[in-house]
């Protein structure tokens, strides 16, 4: 074959035969990759939103192990890079932060968040609407959107809400003075009042039928956006710390547990992070002196909680390798192993052997066997 300077390859798509050039066959090794095997429906299931009034339940189509599942994280990973171009993307909580630091209020200025409350994500794609699910035993055909569930599902959101906020922000008057945005979550700085606040609302949901905003003021000063608790200062600044739903616990992975210690400490370590990122100076003590108290109700001894802050304050960078292996904890097995895995400059990750939730009954649909082997059509 190195011989032939044109050689060809004939590749089957789509009932009709296509021809690649030499210069084209590592994109034959990228549809390999991408060809469907054992596949299985998407299964529809819902998610209570506790938050939430009336605990409705948030529709999940998973995709795992779908026919698509594979092509959609392929073009996922082509599309994202065309995502948070805008000026009003954040990454982030912690992104977040920084932005809202740098921002000085006047005094008629209003906080002001608004959320998506029925959030469709609109294409004429037919790879996107064609969507199909199975629910109690029945399929059903999604003739709109994309589902929540799907590895695409998330890029081709972010890029409908950019062109929707270009759109609507340019035809609205008067416009914000500051908007950031995390998804359909954003967070607007509005100097204008509130009659033109109600008309700027009304501008927003006449845009489109299925994606209408709800819309949330500063109460006390105070306004919670993602994890972040943001706060009127009185000198014209905005404050920032950790933000908990009514309905969050303070329930976190126990100090008793069946899991290596590194993942004990892993979870420490997160929420020390959160605290140092998100809390502004003075209100980091607070956080630190809450998160101590949780963690000493779920089991942790004062010496591994204050080891874990002083790991998050003074970080140590030292890495022995970039060699990793997954391993699952068995106490005084595998974390002996691990011992010499890493005199090898090997780290381990554990994983736990069993979890709970593996007891308990999956909320997804049981997939129905099929008779019997062979090629089946769904019409």
């Amino acid at each position: 074959m190195s011989n032939i300077p044109e050689a060809k390859l004939y590749i089957l798509q789509d009932g009709s035969y296509s021809i690649l050039s030499r210069t084209q066959l590592p994109t034959l090794n990228v549809l390999k990759r991408r060809i469907p095997r054992n596949c299985k429906p998407p299964r529809m299931y819902g998610l209570p939103k506790i938050h939430k009034n009336n605990y409705r339940l948030r529709p999940i189509v998973s995709t795992l192990e779908c026919p698509t599942y594979n092509t959609a994280q392929y073009l996922a990973r082509i599309l994202k890079e065309y995502t948070g171009k805008t000026s009003s993307h954040i990454l982030n909580s912690s992104h977040f932060v920084q932005l809202i630091s740098a921002i000085s209020l006047d005094p008629e200025d209003r906080i002001v968040m608004t959320d998506n409350l029925h959030f469709v994500v609109i294409s004429r794609e037919k790879s996107l609407t064609s969507t199909y699910f199975t629910f109690q035993g029945q399929f059903y055909k999604q003739i709109s959107g994309t589902p929540m569930g799907s590895p695409l599902s998330p890029v081709v959101a972010n890029i409908l809400m950019e062109t929707f906020e270009d759109t609507a922000i340019e035809s609205a008057q008067p416009k914000p003075k500051v908007r950031f945005r995390d998804m359909d979550d954003t967070f607007v700085i509005w100097p204008h009042g509130q009659n033109a606040l109600s008309v700027f609302h009304d501008h927003l949901n006449s845009q489109h039928p299925d994606i209408q905003f709800t819309m949330g003021v500063e109460t006390n000063n105070c306004l919670p956006f993602l994890d972040v608790m943001v706060t009127r200062l009185p000198e014209g600044r905005l404050g920032h710390s950790v933000y908990r739903k009514p309905t969050h616990s303070d329930r976190y992975l126990h100090a008793t547990s069946h899991h290596h210690c590194t993942q004990k400490r892993s979870v420490i370590g997160s929420l020390i992070h959160r605290a140092i990122k998100i809390s502004q100076p003075d209100k980091l003590q607070n956080e630190l002196e809450h998160l101590q108290t949780s963690l000493r109700q779920n089991g942790y001894d004062h010496h591994t909680i204050k080891s874990g802050i002083q790991r998050r304050i003074n970080p140590n960078s030292d890495n022995i390798s970039n060699r990793q292996t997954y391993l699952p904890f068995i106490s005084q097995v595998t974390d002996r192993l691990a011992k010499i895995l890493k005199s090898q400059k090997v780290k381990t990750i554990f994983k736990p052997a069993t979890k709970i939730a593996q007891i308990f009954p999956s909320v997804k649909d049981s997939r129905q066997a099929l008779d019997c082997r062979g090629i089946y059509s769904i019409s």
